[in-house]
């Protein structure tokens, strides 16, 4: 039986990358993408955790249950139900297209000495935000949030001015800067991997929204893939620092110390397990609603009440990555233990015949409305760019914690909208050449970067853009 449910979500998996490989050849929709970057953490923490909790369990997980038939079986058929749901929903455009079809392209000039000016700027705001309004009452938990975000954008900003001028010493120099920098920020004051997976993927998102996209196909896909070993050996020695830190937040030159001693076969092992988010899936299936009832649509409750600081409301819903460690024995676990219980998981708990459609519709909708949006405007950087600065928090919604990081999601997203708006607008009122308004990127470096071609662009923004060659 085990087995048996390992081949079903395996080929399964193996269909869901070929979907996404086909679907990126022809830009539909982009290989770097909100939608594949979602499904690649279902992947991850779904369906290879499945294979993985079904044909190797962990006896020692406090979560673990002993017969895994039953729950398997409904956890295979519950993901693949949802996959199946999530596609059908995002492939029909539902509402997601009416939406953005009522958006229209903007004219602004902005060169790239301007988006570098602006990617330092973003760069000290975080600064700000992490160093100083973090300790404003109530306002502080999210401009915290927010410093994550000016980060992002800052990267995003910087590849998108460099990648057109690779030899250009100056955009190379702001880049390194502003990563770098951002990365030491986050190693030093926080834990998770989220943001530093977030502040690498904004760079590459920039870098491939600016330029990468018009490679031709099979060049770009050597390209992911060196990028992507990468950033697997990156993240797989941060991550085994978990371990030898003991979860607890050290000095930065500690960090860096521990983490040129990583266990790279460890920090592996964690991600490639999926952080064990399908065997904590299994165990709420195997407990809801027999031994505990379900609390139904729970992450759309909590998503609601998340703003609300626990400081004027002691009594606010806790995450269910938190309130189900009282239902095992959590002895010899560090205070504040919790789990990542998997998009099944909360599906399980939260009533799958209401959650499961309801929460396929609401992640299909919002992926294709971010996708649309990059798709009808992919040349404006402040448009494109706030769509992704919350990608470490997409890759993380199919493990869970849900509410939370949807809603991180939504509030970097927005935020990042909302700042680079205003800097557009500002733009269009103040430019010197705002009467000769060109559309961003205003392609005139020093290093045979392609011309702006009203035409050409004019033809790019039609339905059938993607068949357009962008001419180097």
């Amino acid at each position: 039986m085990y087995s048996l449910l390992s081949i079903i979500l395996l080929l399964s998996g193996i269909i869901i990358g070929v979907v996404v490989i086909r679907g990126a050849s022809k830009q539909q929709p982009d290989l770097f993408s909100m939608r594949n970057l979602f499904l690649a953490g279902l992947l991850v923490f779904q369906y290879t955790s499945g294979i993985i909790a079904l044909l190797l369990p962990d006896q020692y997980n406090p979560y673990a249950i002993a017969d895994r038939r039953i729950p398997g079986l409904k956890y295979t058929f519950l993901l693949i139900l949802f996959t199946l749901a999530f596609f059908a929903i995002y492939r029909s455009g539902f509402i997601a297209r009416r939406i953005v079809s009522f958006t229209k392209a903007r004219q602004i000039h902005a060169n790239w000495m301007t988006l570098l000016t602006l990617s330092v700027t973003f760069f000290l705001l975080g600064l700000l935000c992490r160093f100083a309004l973090v300790y404003i009452p109530y306002v502080g938990i999210y401009t915290f949030q927010l410093g994550a975000t000016f980060f992002a954008l800052s990267a995003g900003l910087a590849a998108w001015a460099w990648m057109p001028r690779l030899f250009n010493p100056l955009p190379m120099i702001v880049s390194a800067v502003v990563v770098l920098g951002g990365l030491a920020v986050f190693f030093s004051d926080s834990f998770g991997r989220r943001d530093i997976l977030g502040l690498g993927l904004a760079f590459i998102w920039g870098a491939y929204h600016s330029q990468w996209q018009y490679m031709p196909f099979r060049k770009l896909i050597i390209r992911f893939a060196l990028m992507a070993t990468v950033g697997l050996v990156f993240l797989s020695a941060y991550t085994s620092t978990r371990y030898s830190l003991g979860g607890k937040i050290e000095s930065l030159g500690d960090r860096v110390r521990v983490l040129a001693e990583a266990d790279m076969k460890q920090g592996l092992a964690d991600l490639f397990s999926g952080q064990h988010a399908a065997s904590y899936s299994m165990y709420f299936l195997d407990t809801r609603p027999h031994v505990i009832e379900y609390d139904t649509l729970h992450s759309i409750k909590l998503f609601f009440v998340l703003p609300y600081p626990r400081s004027m409301w002691p009594e606010k819903p806790d995450a269910l990555a938190l309130t189900s460690v009282s239902e095992i024995n959590d002895a010899g676990r560090p205070k504040g233990w919790n789990i990542g219980p998997g998009l099944v998981g909360h599906m399980a708990n939260d009533n799958p015949f209401i959650a499961l459609p309801l929460y396929a519709l609401i992640l299909a909708v919002f992926l294709r409305f971010t996708d649309e949006m990059i798709t009808k405007h992919s040349r404006d950087p402040f448009v494109v760019l706030p769509m992704g600065v919350a990608l470490g928090q997409v890759i993380a919604i199919p493990r869970g914690e849900l509410a939370t990081f949807f809603g991180k999601t939504l509030l970097y997203l927005v935020a990042g909208w909302i700042a680079m708006q205003i800097v557009s607008r500002a733009l269009q009122l103040f430019s010197p050449n705002k009467d000769k308004a060109m559309p961003i990127p205003d392609y005139d470096s020093d290093c045979g970067d392609p011309q702006y071609d009203p035409e050409e662009y004019d033809s790019y923004h039609s339905d059938s853009h993607h068949d357009a060659t962008y001419p180097y």
